[in-house]
């Protein structure tokens, strides 16, 4: 059976915030999370808001180590 594919053309969007690279050794999510959160104020106003002022959310995003 073949996997149908469907291609979806979305809206452009932005990703704000800290890179690093975890390891089997070293997992630093946390830490980055921290330092996104230490450093909020700095992106605040870029940031989506819904129509009663509250922000859209917050999401932690992965690359792979080629990204580094």
């Amino acid at each position: 059976m073949l996997i149908e594919i469907k291609i979806i053309d979305l809206p452009m969007y932005a990703v704000i915030g800290k890179e690093g690279l975890c390891t089997t050794k070293e997992n630093i999510v946390q830490q980055l999370w921290q330092e996104a959160n230490f450093h909020f104020n700095e992106v605040a106003a870029l940031g989506m808001k819904n129509s009663d002022g509250a922000y859209v959310g917050f999401w932690g995003a992965m690359s792979d180590e080629s990204n580094i």
